[in-house]
């Protein structure tokens, strides 16, 4: 039926007990967009009858939408937090809405659309004006909602046919085809779309190397399915929503210079942060020296350390890591979470094998002072009676 075609599709609350009174509806969805995100939608329905005395007393009905919000289960706000790179959402909505003659879709007057910077997204309340008429019908109120890049606009609402005509490409023949050879299989590439996607391939055949004359390119430090996911983003700027090795497939755009690839794994492995792969997200960001994020997730430890004290690489971590710079704050949370007996056993011997340079810390003074206890037993791993 045309309606259910012209519906937006995920998104569909049913209203059709809404009458001259007040529902409130919570909806599990998931935004389509790459990377996708679950999201709960939730807001708030009410319906009003009200006269105009200007029309001559004609009466409307005002389809109130409330209390509109987004909750998301990720924590891409954390990252972006000290970057330029902002999120907007933006969300369509409609009412289905019939008569005795036939089913159409009403808009509501304005798009709503905030930048998120909180787990949780508020909207602003709007309304929709339809006549009081017993033969108007609404079936359901649906939504449509859009993720926006704030800092490259232009991406948005970007045409496909580029994409389209490097999707064709990537299948089709040619007799300058680049063979990138990893192991025993071959992957076939226009030498023209290697070149405009990275520097590093251009290079290579914009001088006189061994390369540019037997038209094989042969790579032994990564897999054949990373090799496979980098080609098809050269055809098609997206990479699978499922990889499994964005880490690795980040390494291969740092290789070969690919500044876009880099962007768009960055942008899935932020989309999937949590507490079990924030550490070792840290560990990535520290070897390939990604300062802004390396920053961000020390903040994102600081503020969900409850939760990161129950993840063993977290713990692991803690004790991997301690040096004079950090041993006070290490020695500090194992204060506060009796979790952490292991890292407090790595920061105790840390404080033995250093013991001139931590007292002659700044701040070390102060927090014996505050953990009197902690402190006697610091005092006796380093002095065990005989």
């Amino acid at each position: 039926m045309s309606e259910v075609i012209e519906c937006f599709k995920a998104n569909i609350l049913n209203v059709s007990d809404l009458s001259y009174g007040c529902i409130e509806f919570s909806l599990k969805c998931s935004l389509q967009q790459k990377p996708k995100e679950s999201i709960k939608l939730e807001c708030e329905l009410s319906e009003i009858l009200f006269s105009c005395k200007q029309l001559f007393y004609t009466s409307f009905r005002l389809i109130d939408l409330g209390k509109l919000k987004l909750t998301f289960d990720n924590y891409i706000h954390e990252i972006q937090a000290n970057t330029t790179q902002k999120y907007a959402y933006k969300i369509d909505v409609r009412a289905l809405v019939s008569d005795n003659r036939e089913t159409f879709h009403v808009n509501f007057p304005r798009v709503f659309q905030e930048t998120r910077i909180t787990k949780i997204l508020n909207f602003k309340s709007q309304g929709l004006v339809l006549p009081d008429s017993s033969e108007l019908e609404i079936s359901h109120v649906c939504f449509n909602i859009h993720r926006l890049r704030l800092d490259e606009p232009e991406k948005n609402d970007k045409l496909l046919v580029y994409t389209n005509f490097c999707e064709l490409s990537y299948k089709s023949l040619s007799c300058d085809l680049i063979s990138l050879t990893v192991g025993d299989q071959n992957f076939s590439v226009h030498r023209e779309t290697l070149c405009s996607s990275s520097d590093v391939f251009a290079a290579m055949f914009n001088h006189e190397m061994q390369e540019n004359n037997t038209k094989i390119i042969k790579i032994e430090d990564f897999k054949a399915d990373v090799i496979e996911e980098m080609i098809k983003f050269m055809y098609t700027n997206e990479i699978t929503e499922t990889i499994e090795h964005p880490q690795d497939l980040y390494a291969v755009a740092h290789k070969y210079q690919m500044e876009n690839l880099k962007a768009k794994c960055l942008e899935y492995l932020i989309f999937n942060l949590n507490f079990s792969n924030a550490t070792n997200l840290y560990r990535f960001a520290k070897l390939y020296d990604i300062e802004y994020l390396m920053t961000t997730l020390n903040l994102f430890f600081n503020k969900y350390m409850k939760n990161m004290v129950d993840e063993e690489t977290y713990r692991n971590h803690l004790s991997e890591t301690i040096i004079l710079e950090n041993i006070v704050d290490i020695l500090l949370l194992c204060t506060l979470y009796e979790k952490l007996e292991d890292v407090q056993k790595s920061a105790f011997n840390f404080v033995k094998n250093n013991i001139s340079e931590v007292l002659a810390l700044p701040n070390i003074i102060n927090l014996f002072k505050d953990h009197p206890k902690f402190t006697l037993d610091l005092f006796k791993f380093i002095h065990p009676k005989n």
